[in-house]
């Protein structure tokens, strides 16, 4: 009888510990989730000075962190510019895709399209070279869209959906409109950065940005950012 009670203590003993021990581990894997959850991937992980996660930025698409300039301090200069980095990311890509269809359309580089402009050659039919129309579409319609874009509230000014939204993406909701803002502007922020070398790249050779590649791939120790003689002026024009 004496034996039976210690087998009973012990099993109950071993069970309690057990179950505090379950509970502790539930409550310490909870805490690590919260923490992950609460703070973002940073741009430059371990740094004390610079990749600490900033709170204001928190639930920005595409947030990493990246401020350091402070420029997030003030909330409404961080909502203005949340804003306005996503309406330049959206023409930067379309900047991009305009260059690299100006060069394959006219075989001239984005820079020479005002000269394509005017002859009404390759991608420009001749109503878009009536100076009527372009007076039309540049300060009617676009100053018309930008004041309703304005007015609008909300994410209204920069996620207006219905009439600009005809493949429905914001209807989806949740997760996975989520994942779309950052893919938006991911691939504007890479936009900004290519379009901003393409203009260099122009700057420094006179040529668009197709006739860059091609010369850079068929020689790329020779051709380059580094012997274009302006980049790196002390630099001589090849290595080759």
């Amino acid at each position: 009888s004496l034996k039976i009670q210690y087998v009973t203590m012990a099993l109950c003993t071993s069970r309690t510990s057990v179950l505090s021990s379950s509970k502790q581990t539930t409550r310490r894997s909870s805490s690590m989730k919260v923490r992950a959850a609460a703070d973002p991937p940073s741009w430059l992980p371990g740094d004390k000075k610079y990749g600490v996660p900033k709170p204001q930025l928190a639930g920005l698409p595409g947030n990493y962190g990246f401020d350091p300039f402070n420029l997030s301090e003030d909330p409404e200069t961080l909502k203005r510019f949340v804003v306005a980095e996503v309406l330049h990311a959206r023409f930067a890509m379309l900047g991009v895709a305009g260059a690299v269809a100006q060069e394959i359309a006219t075989g001239a580089s984005w820079a020479e399209a005002p000269k394509a402009f005017a002859e009404g050659k390759g991608i420009y039919p001749a109503v878009v070279t009536d100076p009527g129309a372009i007076a039309a579409i540049q300060v009617v319609l676009m100053a018309y869209i930008e004041q309703k874009r304005a007015d609008a509230e909300g994410e209204g000014n920069v996620y207006p959906g219905g009439a600009f939204d005809p493949l429905g993406y914001a209807k989806k909701g949740g997760e996975e409109l989520r994942t779309l803002k950052v893919k938006e502007i991911a691939n504007g922020r890479v936009a900004m950065l290519a379009f901003l070398g393409i203009q260099a790249q122009y700057q420094a050779t006179g040529k668009g940005a197709l006739e860059c590649l091609s010369s850079h791939i068929a020689s790329p120790f020779s051709v380059n950012a580094v012997t274009n003689g302006v980049s790196v002026p002390a630099m001589p024009v090849s290595f080759v």
